[in-house]
């Protein structure tokens, strides 16, 4: 036999014998796909039921957070509703997390009322490892790594100035199964947190705060000093995410104890009629608006002794504002017909760290000019400035060492005690070459930071060329540059005498106000505690 039919031979009997094992390895690897497709898809079903019902829970605590909202809210007395869910508990906890507001630095004595300070409770659907909760009037959702993240936002609602939030409450203690049906229904009326006119207790809600002079309290608008809004909750992460996207507060997380924070700054607003305040004492005109938005600014002040000096300035931001107001008469003598010239001057410097100020100045007869004049009254000579009258000023370094010499005294380096800046003028260690601190009038003032608002800007003034702007203008440029938030300080002089009589002397500041959302005017906080009760 040829060697090629032994090997063909062989080779018969070899698929022979293979075929058994060949048919067992298919059926071994087809059994192993079937397995692994059915566990996969097992898996992934399994997965696409889990996720569903997740979903499907989302959904219906999104329809709790609304039916729950139109009973908090007084839309209705009491609304049911279906969970409905394949698994998963639900469970009420009343003293899950807080809410509180702070009103910090409402006095100059750095006081701190706290105006609402409770436990928020909440709905709970629990299903494994992931969470979903109502709480505060939203809902949140915790994965199975811990990370909140919100579902629908809560009741918080801070736009334009104003605060709305009606404080949601989940006041029961209860549990029931992934089918349950529970209804809603208000424990008690809705209560008034702020505005608020019921009198208070000792650390209770209500007006007054807990002092006995200062500002206007529980009442709007807000009047100085910053509001807080503080949250406690497991969720926390998700408020802070909220106030990010939805206000434009300044949030602050504490991770250590769950907690965030939002910053809502206040501003007093146009203080309107005032009493002259005492030297060192402020006038504190909060929220300027942009361009020249002053349209009332004016002092009556009532003179006891000669020459007087009188100033409002301000330092904010390192940048530095004085209006001064000077004359050369004699109460004693003068009232029934006094004859002086009453001298007007504005510094401003920018803040910028030069050596360089701006200033425009003036000095005229009242009797001959709108917007300024003497008064007699009872026998007390009152002098009567508007500062936003047409009156002509100069561009000019302040006193004599200009170009235009209004024959003043000027500023010299004496200083004085107290509260106070400076002798005579608050800034005359830069008025005048004071141990070599003295700085220059900057060669040419240009204003043209308002040239979108206001028509004729921008502009320049040169030093030594005479030009001229309006008292209104230069008043109305620089105290708004110097703002938006500004406390206008009194001083009196020269030295340490008081030539003004400032119980018996007046003034008035309005302007339009800033309205951006990042400011806090308005405060409109309701308590509303519902009831959840599984059926």
């Amino acid at each position: 036999m040829s060697p090629g039919g032994v090997r063909q031979r062989l080779s018969g009997d070899a698929r022979g014998q293979s075929s058994p094992l060949g048919y067992l390895l298919v059926i071994a690897v087809v059994l192993a796909g079937t397995i692994a497709v059915v566990s996969l898809g097992t898996t992934a079903m399994e997965s696409t039921r889990g996720q569903s019902e997740l979903q499907r829970a989302e959904h219906s605590m999104t329809l709790f957070d609304s039916r729950t909202a139109m009973v908090a809210l007084g839309a209705s007395n009491t609304q049911t509703i279906s969970f409905g869910q394949d698994s998963g508990s639900f469970t009420t906890e009343p003293d899950a997390g807080w809410i509180a507001l702070k009103h910090h630095n409402y006095s100059e004595n750095d006081n701190v009322e706290v105006l609402y300070n409770e436990s928020l409770g909440k709905l709970l659907y629990t299903n494994g490892k992931t969470e979903i909760a109502y709480q505060g009037g939203g809902v949140w959702r915790k994965d199975d790594v811990g990370d909140a993240m919100m579902v629908s936002p809560p009741e918080f609602h801070y736009r334009r100035a104003t605060l709305t939030l009606p404080i949601i409450r989940v006041r029961s203690d209860s549990e029931g199964s992934s089918t349950s049906r529970v209804s809603v229904s208000r424990t008690s009326p809705e209560q008034s947190v702020y505005p608020n006119a019921t009198s208070a207790t000792v650390d209770a809600v209500g007006a007054p705060y807990n002092h006995t002079s200062g500002p206007k309290q529980y009442e709007n608008p807000i009047e100085n000093g910053t509001v807080y809004a503080w949250v406690n909750s497991e969720y926390y992460e998700g408020w802070a995410e909220y106030f990010r996207q939805r206000t434009t507060g300044n949030v602050t997380v504490y991770d250590n104890n769950q907690t965030v924070r939002l910053e809502l700054v206040s501003f007093g607003g146009a203080p309107g009629q005032f009493t002259l305040p005492q030297a060192g004492d402020s006038v504190d005109a909060g929220g300027i608006s942009d361009g020249h938005p002053i349209n009332e600014f004016d002092v009556t002040l009532d003179i006891e002794q000669n020459k007087p000096h009188f100033s409002f300035y301000a330092t904010e931001e390192g940048k530095e504002f004085e209006i001064h107001v000077y004359s050369d008469v004699n109460p004693n003598n003068a009232c029934s017909d006094p004859d002086e010239d009453v001298y007007v001057g504005v510094y401003y410097h920018d803040g910028d760290g030069s050596t360089e100020y701006e200033s425009f100045e003036t000095a005229v007869d009242p009797d001959s000019v709108s917007g300024m004049n003497w008064q007699c009254s009872g026998g007390d000579l009152k002098l009567h400035v508007d500062f936003l009258s047409s009156i002509p000023m100069e561009y000019d370094e302040i006193g004599s060492k200009g170009d235009n010499d209004p024959n003043i005294d000027d500023p010299n380096c004496g200083t004085s005690t107290g509260v106070t800046l400076g002798n005579k003028y608050a800034f005359n260690e830069h008025m005048q070459d004071c141990d070599g601190n003295g700085w220059e009038l900057r060669d040419t003032a240009t204003w043209d930071e308002h040239e979108d608002t206001v028509s004729d800007e921008p502009a320049e003034y040169d030093e030594g060329a005479g030009d001229t702007e309006s008292m209104n203008a230069v008043v109305n440029h620089y105290l708004q540059l110097t703002g938006p938030d500004v406390d206008l300080i009194a001083k009196t002089g020269p030295g340490n005498s008081d030539p003004i009589n400032e119980p018996a002397s007046r003034g008035a500041l309005n302007y339009d106000e800033t309205k951006g959302s990042e400011f806090i005017a308005f405060l409109h906080v309701t308590e509303n505690d519902v009831q959840v009760e599984f059926n």
